[in-house]
């Protein structure tokens, strides 16, 4: 298991999609590595009190800090200039921040720069995206207050996105709000309450969740569970954990995406009755039934037939 420190969110959450089989979270994990991994975006975050916790390689190469270096360097000495500061120190007191465009003396590059505030149990975060515009020169002209693309992928993906910790004290470090689409609790309520994301699980259910989050040689960490939402009603969902141990094996946090599968299994459902009906159909009427194969030479053999064809033809 991949050991992501709990802070780098940006890292912990794309290791989280990429390692879920769904098809809605592998079409958000598709646009998150694209947003993330881009060539001409760089992204870096930072807490606050203004030292960088994670970046991506291209922020690196745009303002010119070492990659071995850029853990720990206070966010104001990315880049060496006033419009960068300003931008940076405008987000840090209002959680906003008007983008900017200036050029990086360290490299020479023109870039655009844009930022955005994550709120967690453990205080706020700060991400900024800085676009390479070198090449085309075009400096846009309208960025207004819109949020980043990889942060709208977070916050608005179809699964709800969590990261649970177990030690050194129960906390939930961080969850989007598709938490209260899917459940009917607001996030606020996650962070008061570090278990509720186990409480609202069906007590039929949770012995299994707790075993794949909690048992270092089970590979497989995919399981289908019912949750019981604010309202009382009850949906099935699906679930990935992936948990992190010690060097010893013991639990100290899980990281999560739940998806609502209600309609995935409704439609399982009406094929398994479909099925269902056409086998005691076939089974069953007094019209001979059977199913042929033809080939290319117009040969054909029988693959199945029901038993009104067999008694008359014999």
């Amino acid at each position: 298991m991949q050991n992501i420190p709990p802070g780098k969110l940006i890292e912990r959450i794309t290791h989280i999609l990429s390692s879920t089989v769904s098809p809605d979270a592998e079409a958000s994990l598709k646009l998150l590595k694209g947003i993330y991994e881009q060539s001409h975006y760089g992204y870096v975050e930072f807490n606050s009190l203004g030292k960088i916790i994670s970046t991506n390689r291209m922020f690196c190469d745009i303002t010119g800090i070492p990659e071995s270096e850029a853990e720990g360097t206070g966010i104001l000495d990315a880049a060496d200039h006033p419009d960068f500061r300003d931008h940076i120190l405008q987000l840090m007191e209002h959680h906003e921040s008007t983008p900017v465009s200036f050029v990086i003396p360290a490299t020479g590059l023109s870039c655009s720069l844009t930022s955005w505030s994550v709120e967690t149990s453990s205080g706020t975060f700060f991400h900024s995206s800085l676009h390479d515009i070198t090449a085309s020169r075009e400096i846009p002209c309208m960025l207004g207050k819109a949020e980043n693309s990889f942060a709208r992928v977070i916050k608005y993906t179809d699964s709800m996105v969590y990261c649970y910790r177990e030690h050194p004290e129960k906390s939930i470090y961080y969850i989007n709000k598709r938490c209260e689409t899917l459940t009917g609790y607001r996030a606020d309520e996650f962070y008061q309450d570090p278990d509720l994301g186990w409480k609202i699980i069906h007590p039929d259910d949770l012995p299994g969740l707790e075993e794949i989050s909690r048992d270092p040689a089970i590979s497989h960490r995919v399981q289908r569970a019912r949750m019981i939402k604010k309202d009382g009603s009850v949906i099935w969902t699906e679930h990935l954990l992936l948990p992190v141990f010690d060097d010893q094996g013991n639990l100290i946090a899980v990281d999560g995406i739940v998806r609502d599968v209600n309609k995935y299994l409704a439609e399982e459902q009406r094929s398994l009755k479909a099925a269902e009906d056409y086998q005691r159909i076939f089974n069953s009427t007094q019209a001979a039934m059977f199913l042929i194969e033809v080939n290319q030479q117009g040969d054909f053999r029988f693959l199945r037939t029901n038993r009104a064809h067999q008694e008359k033809t014999g």
